[in-house]
């Protein structure tokens, strides 16, 4: 049974980013996502159409009921992107991640 499902991001045949689903969980029907699209196209509507694609896919095509995610607390670019698409902040693990020599929280 397939438990992730990764989808390439073109803009004009040309590859600009990945989004995923992972942890595929057919029992409480929920998975985990992800997004990385090239610096250059950050900011615009295309991460964010990815995003409702694969949300899109992933509670009406499989059911799902639950999707999550994770981002470093600095990466502003990515928290604006999952607020836009409705993600609610359910928690902070404090000092979870290791970025340029310093110590920064993981937003769940």
């Amino acid at each position: 049974m397939i438990n992730s499902y990764e989808f390439c991001i073109y803009l004009n045949e040309e590859l600009i980013g990945l989004c995923d689903s992972r942890d595929i969980n057919r029992i409480t029907r929920s998975a985990v996502i992800g997004i990385v699209i090239d610096k250059q196209f950050q900011g615009h509507e295309y991460s964010f159409n990815a995003m409702e694609l694969l949300i899109d896919f992933l509670f009406n095509r499989l059911n799902l009921n639950r999707i999550q995610l994770d981002t470093w607390s600095e990466n502003k670019m990515a928290i604006k992107l999952y607020e836009k698409s409705n993600f609610k902040l359910e928690g902070i693990l404090k000092e979870n991640e290791y970025y340029k020599g310093k110590y920064g929280d993981t937003l769940i």
